[in-house]
């Protein structure tokens, strides 16, 4: 039995996304792997701006700002650990800054660019804080590698 009902329902309700080759069968709805007829790029940006630009906004700012809160999660790990702890602890702190900032850019399959149309402050604010993160995690690299070059002289 094909889903045609469940499928217009969900379409209608704008709350889930399927394929046209999904079925129902016994009251339980089975997946199509083969994705041979997917829903068009243009009914799933239906489905995604049907939301609003405000809530919109808000699900686009949770990546960015989750990688900015991560990497002030692992800084202080790295700033009072050695070794290789410290090593996991930089490469957390470098990761999630550089993502964040990545994400930021305000072109259209990035966050930055919903965020930035949503909330010009917010965009501006997160976008600054990341890229001070990112000069702070390029500085302890210089710093490390000066404190390097200074222990093989000695």
């Amino acid at each position: 039995m094909r889903h045609s009902s469940f499928y217009s329902w969900g379409r209608k309700k704008k709350k889930i996304l399927v394929t046209k080759n999904d079925t129902m069968e016994g009251g339980k709805l089975s997946w199509d792997t083969s994705n041979r007829n997917p829903l068009p790029s243009s009914e799933v940006s239906k489905v995604i701006d049907s939301c609003g630009l405000k809530q919109n906004g808000k699900i686009s700012l949770a990546g960015p700002f989750s990688n900015f809160i991560f990497a002030l999660i692992f800084f202080p790990g790295f700033l009072f650990t050695t070794g290789l702890t410290q090593f996991f602890f930089y490469q957390g702190f470098f990761i999630n800054s550089w993502l964040g900032l990545f994400n930021m850019i305000p072109a259209r399959p990035f966050d930055g660019k919903t965020i930035y149309q949503w909330n010009k402050p917010t965009y501006v604010l997160l976008t600054g804080g990341l890229i001070l993160l990112v000069i702070i995690g390029l500085g302890l690299i210089w710093i490390n590698k000066l404190n390097k070059k200074n222990k093989t002289k000695i």
